[in-house]
Protein backbone atom coordinates (compact mmCIF):
# COMPACT_ATOMS: atom_id res chain seq x y z
CA UNK A 1 0.00 0.00 0.00
CA UNK A 2 1.52 3.44 -1.02
CA UNK A 3 -0.03 6.79 0.52
CA UNK A 4 0.80 9.96 -1.16
CA UNK A 5 0.79 13.25 0.25
CA UNK A 6 -1.43 15.51 -2.36
CA UNK A 7 0.31 18.94 -1.65
CA UNK A 8 3.62 17.77 -1.19
CA UNK A 9 4.11 14.51 -3.64
CA UNK A 10 6.46 12.66 -1.27
CA UNK A 11 5.60 9.24 0.29
CA UNK A 12 4.77 8.28 3.44
CA UNK A 13 8.43 6.76 3.98
CA UNK A 14 10.18 10.08 3.12
CA UNK A 15 8.04 11.75 5.33
CA UNK A 16 8.95 9.85 7.98
CA UNK A 17 12.64 10.37 7.40
CA UNK A 18 12.08 13.75 7.01
CA UNK A 19 10.33 14.17 10.67
CA UNK A 20 13.22 12.50 11.70
CA UNK A 21 16.26 14.80 9.88
CA UNK A 22 14.27 17.59 11.32
CA UNK A 23 14.10 15.65 14.76
CA UNK A 24 17.86 15.61 15.22
CA UNK A 25 18.38 19.53 13.55
CA UNK A 26 15.93 21.08 11.70
CA UNK A 27 18.28 23.58 10.37
CA UNK A 28 21.41 21.55 9.06
CA UNK A 29 19.36 17.41 9.16
CA UNK A 30 16.18 18.99 7.85
CA UNK A 31 18.25 21.68 5.09
CA UNK A 32 20.26 18.83 4.13
CA UNK A 33 17.23 16.45 3.53
CA UNK A 34 15.43 18.63 1.54
CA UNK A 35 18.71 19.56 -0.67
CA UNK A 36 19.17 15.74 -1.19
CA UNK A 37 15.06 15.61 -2.36
CA UNK A 38 14.78 18.82 -4.22
CA UNK A 39 16.59 20.91 -6.83
CA UNK A 40 14.96 24.42 -5.87
CA UNK A 41 15.23 22.50 -2.37
CA UNK A 42 14.10 26.70 -1.14
CA UNK A 43 10.94 26.05 -2.48
CA UNK A 44 10.02 23.27 -0.45
CA UNK A 45 11.04 24.89 3.10
CA UNK A 46 6.98 24.60 4.15
CA UNK A 47 7.97 20.51 4.36
CA UNK A 48 10.37 21.72 6.99
CA UNK A 49 7.54 23.52 9.05
CA UNK A 50 5.69 20.67 8.78
CA UNK A 51 8.13 18.08 9.65
CA UNK A 52 8.90 20.48 12.72
CA UNK A 53 4.91 20.68 13.77
CA UNK A 54 5.00 16.44 13.66
CA UNK A 55 7.81 15.96 15.71
CA UNK A 56 6.93 18.58 18.60
CA UNK A 57 3.47 16.68 18.08
CA UNK A 58 4.91 12.94 18.50
CA UNK A 59 6.14 14.78 21.64
CA UNK A 60 2.77 16.31 23.34
CA UNK A 61 0.03 15.17 21.42
CA UNK A 62 -2.67 12.06 20.93
CA UNK A 63 -2.12 11.73 17.40
CA UNK A 64 -0.85 13.85 14.17
CA UNK A 65 -1.33 13.83 10.74
CA UNK A 66 0.51 14.99 7.80
CA UNK A 67 -1.21 16.78 5.13
CA UNK A 68 -4.80 15.82 6.03
CA UNK A 69 -7.32 16.62 3.14
CA UNK A 70 -9.99 18.77 4.18
CA UNK A 71 -13.29 18.86 2.48
CA UNK A 72 -14.21 22.37 1.54
CA UNK A 73 -15.22 24.12 -1.91
CA UNK A 74 -12.78 25.48 -3.08
CA UNK A 75 -10.51 23.04 -1.47
CA UNK A 76 -8.25 23.98 1.37
CA UNK A 77 -4.45 23.55 1.69
CA UNK A 78 -4.08 22.09 5.07
CA UNK A 79 -0.39 20.71 6.36
CA UNK A 80 -0.56 19.13 9.93
CA UNK A 81 -3.33 18.17 12.14
CA UNK A 82 -2.55 17.27 15.58
CA UNK A 83 -4.91 15.50 18.08
CA UNK A 84 -4.67 16.47 21.27
CA UNK A 85 -6.59 15.30 24.47
CA UNK A 86 -9.95 17.25 24.13
CA UNK A 87 -9.66 19.16 20.49
CA UNK A 88 -8.21 18.64 16.86
CA UNK A 89 -5.96 21.82 15.85
CA UNK A 90 -5.86 21.75 12.11
CA UNK A 91 -2.94 24.25 10.84
CA UNK A 92 -1.44 25.64 7.75
CA UNK A 93 1.97 26.17 7.89
CA UNK A 94 4.47 28.84 6.18
CA UNK A 95 8.10 28.53 6.53
CA UNK A 96 9.40 32.56 5.58
CA UNK A 97 13.52 32.02 4.55
CA UNK A 98 14.59 35.48 3.62
CA UNK A 99 12.87 38.42 2.00
CA UNK A 100 9.70 39.98 2.67
CA UNK A 101 6.76 37.72 3.79
CA UNK A 102 3.68 37.10 2.54
CA UNK A 103 1.66 36.56 5.47
CA UNK A 104 -1.78 34.95 3.50
CA UNK A 105 -2.70 31.68 3.64
CA UNK A 106 -5.32 29.32 1.88
CA UNK A 107 -6.81 28.41 5.68
CA UNK A 108 -8.01 31.94 6.24
CA UNK A 109 -10.98 32.26 4.20
CA UNK A 110 -12.24 29.00 6.09
CA UNK A 111 -10.88 29.97 9.50
CA UNK A 112 -13.03 33.09 9.09
CA UNK A 113 -16.57 31.68 7.96
CA UNK A 114 -16.40 28.21 9.73
CA UNK A 115 -13.48 29.03 12.25
CA UNK A 116 -15.96 29.05 15.25
CA UNK A 117 -18.89 27.10 14.30
CA UNK A 118 -16.09 24.15 14.07
CA UNK A 119 -15.00 24.90 17.24
CA UNK A 120 -18.07 25.18 19.14
CA UNK A 121 -19.51 21.99 17.11
CA UNK A 122 -16.82 19.79 17.04
CA UNK A 123 -13.62 21.07 18.83
CA UNK A 124 -11.80 21.03 15.43
CA UNK A 125 -9.31 24.76 16.45
CA UNK A 126 -8.64 26.07 12.74
CA UNK A 127 -4.94 27.97 12.63
CA UNK A 128 -2.14 28.99 10.18
CA UNK A 129 1.31 29.51 11.89
CA UNK A 130 4.15 31.59 9.99
CA UNK A 131 7.64 30.31 10.94
CA UNK A 132 10.09 32.76 10.43
CA UNK A 133 13.96 31.33 10.14
CA UNK A 134 15.91 34.66 8.91
CA UNK A 135 14.53 37.32 12.14
CA UNK A 136 11.83 37.98 14.60
CA UNK A 137 8.56 38.40 12.64
CA UNK A 138 7.32 41.76 12.15
CA UNK A 139 4.78 43.38 14.78
CA UNK A 140 1.62 42.87 13.27
CA UNK A 141 -1.99 42.86 13.79
CA UNK A 142 -2.78 39.09 12.86
CA UNK A 143 -6.08 37.60 12.73
CA UNK A 144 -7.16 35.26 16.46
CA UNK A 145 -5.91 32.49 14.22
CA UNK A 146 -2.50 32.93 12.83
CA UNK A 147 0.91 32.97 15.04
CA UNK A 148 3.95 34.09 13.64
CA UNK A 149 6.85 33.33 15.22
CA UNK A 150 11.27 33.10 14.90
CA UNK A 151 12.66 29.40 14.50
CA UNK A 152 16.53 29.61 16.26
CA UNK A 153 18.96 27.03 14.11
CA UNK A 154 19.80 25.86 17.49
CA UNK A 155 17.44 22.55 17.88
CA UNK A 156 16.47 22.93 21.40
CA UNK A 157 15.32 26.54 20.87
CA UNK A 158 13.21 25.85 17.75
CA UNK A 159 11.80 23.06 19.81
CA UNK A 160 10.70 25.40 22.36
CA UNK A 161 9.58 28.21 20.23
CA UNK A 162 7.55 25.69 18.64
CA UNK A 163 6.17 24.81 21.77
CA UNK A 164 5.30 28.48 23.12
CA UNK A 165 3.81 29.26 19.34
CA UNK A 166 1.52 26.26 19.60
CA UNK A 167 0.26 27.61 23.13
CA UNK A 168 -0.12 31.11 22.38
CA UNK A 169 -2.22 29.97 19.08
CA UNK A 170 -4.30 27.48 21.52
CA UNK A 171 -4.64 30.38 24.19
CA UNK A 172 -5.88 33.00 21.11
CA UNK A 173 -8.27 30.18 19.91
CA UNK A 174 -9.44 29.39 23.94
CA UNK A 175 -8.90 25.58 23.19
CA UNK A 176 -8.65 23.30 26.09
CA UNK A 177 -5.56 22.86 28.01
CA UNK A 178 -2.95 21.12 25.67
CA UNK A 179 -0.35 20.41 28.14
Amino acid sequence: MGIEFRRSDISFQDYLSLVDAVARSWSRDGVEWLRSRFKQYRGHFGLLGNALLLHYASIVCVDAVPEPQVASEPEVRVDVAMAFREALLVLEVKVHHAGEPQLVADLDALAEEYGERLKRLYRVYLGVVHFFTHKQPPSLKVPKWVELTYLPPHQQAALEEVGKCIRRLADKLHMPAIA
